[in-house]
């Protein structure tokens, strides 16, 4: 039997990370599934293989963050904004990873960016569900390669993996339970 007490001894970073990568490994193991025939092409399927990836990545960045700042983990879902306190607390480029799913823009002025992450539409519910709060439909058109997304975050797990073991080498803070 499996059962929450095979996690019950570990604090908040670890509970996160191993979480993370959980999504991750579904995720992948999904999209093989689809690949090999036993799970649909649809874009629905999809999704919802995309949305447990996203939400591993959540969860590495907030293990990330919770390892330097007292096992503390954020709040909050916004990769982008994870991202640039994961960052400003893991200095080392040695812990750095592309993070996929945030939106870069090429070629605007500064206060174009600025005005193009404000609106920026939020990725979690959009991978989530299939209408936004207002229920209308997201906006664009989007697609998803299934061979290329296997070997994408295959290698993302992987490298999470390592910078984890690099993070867990050097932790300084003595984390607490309470709070994701």
């Amino acid at each position: 039997m499996i059962g929450s007490w095979q996690i019950q001894h570990l604090d908040t970073p670890s509970l996160c990370l191993e979480l993370g990568l959980a999504h991750l490994d579904a995720s992948i193991n999904l999209c093989k599934d689809m690949e090999a025939g036993a799970l649909p092409e649809t874009f629905h399927h999809a999704k919802v293989i995309m949305a447990l990836a996203y939400h591993g990545i959540e969860l590495f960045l907030k293990y990330g963050i919770g390892r330097r700042n007292a096992g503390k983990c954020p709040g909050g879902h916004s990769l982008r904004q994870l991202q640039a306190e994961y960052e400003s607390l893991n200095r080392d480029p040695n812990l750095h990873f592309i993070v996929p799913f945030i939106p870069a823009y090429l070629g605007f002025s500064a206060d174009d960016v600025k005005q193009k992450i404000q609106a920026e539409q939020p990725l979690d519910q959009h991978l989530r569900y299939h209408l936004d709060m207002k229920g209308s439909p997201w906006p664009e058109i989007h697609g998803f390669d299934v061979e290329a997304y296997v070997s994408e975050v295959t290698a993302l797990r992987d490298t999470l993996r390592a910078i984890s073991k690099k993070i867990e080498a050097t932790k300084p803070v003595q984390a607490t339970r309470p709070g994701v």
